[in-house]
């Protein structure tokens, strides 16, 4: 829904411990594959979901930050994006 809060979700940017908790073995970190891509390191290897949904993104500002030149901004997005 347009201009929603949505609610928590999962972050773009694994944290340094889990991906050491990872690289050693210790674990695995379900990530978009952006993150995979923007933060490899050569003893973690992403495998991708084949049949999860689409993570989607959204813009976050603050909750009284709704100004003319926010809802601009936010409208250039969408526009640009085809949305």
């Amino acid at each position: 829904m347009e201009g929603a809060v949505q609610g928590a979700g999962p972050g773009d940017r694994p944290e340094p411990e889990v991906l050491a908790l990872v690289a050693a073995g210790k674990g695995v970190c379900p990530t978009c594959a952006r993150a995979a891509h923007n933060y490899a390191r050569p003893d973690i290897v992403p495998v991708p979901f084949r049949d999860a949904p689409v993570v989607e993104y959204g813009l976050l500002r603050s909750a009284t930050g709704n100004t003319p030149k926010v809802r601009a901004f936010v409208r250039t997005v969408l526009e640009t994006a085809g949305i």
